[in-house]
């Protein structure tokens, strides 16, 4: 064990601090293989924001947008039906363009998927 700690002194004077990450990087390798030391995204996305441009009859269409994080996709729904997919762009807005409404109660909510699966709650409802 004394000798190791020499060695690693040894190895901070000769090599300095990019030295000591080398070998830190190298004995993770060893020990864990290539993907040991991977940065897993499980962290899911915000849910998303949506509005409409007004209030409508149930015969006639809306237009609906919303935000989310930049570059998900983007699931509008009505009640359980998913209607539209769209990806937000690069400052994470989604326009999902005018949907048509059916006789009825049309409740819609949007859900958000970003890049590494993970999958947000869903939003506040949207209600004609």
């Amino acid at each position: 064990m004394i000798l190791l700690g020499i060695g690693l002194i040894v190895l901070a004077i000769f090599y300095g601090v990019k030295g000591m990450a080398w070998l830190a990087l190298v004995i993770d390798k060893l020990k864990f293989g290539n993907n040991g030391s991977a940065i897993v995204d499980s962290i899911p996305p915000a849910p998303p924001s949506i509005w409409a441009d007004y209030a409508a009859t149930n015969s006639a269409s809306l237009k609906i947008w919303g935000a989310s994080e930049p570059e998900t996709t983007v699931y509008l729904l009505r009640g359980e039906e998913i209607m539209l997919e769209k990806k937000a762009d690069e400052e994470g807005r989604v326009e999902f363009g005018e949907v048509v409404l059916k006789p009825g109660n049309n409740e819609f909510w949007a859900k958000a998927t970003d890049s590494a699966g993970n999958n947000s709650h869903q939003s506040k409802a949207l209600a004609d």
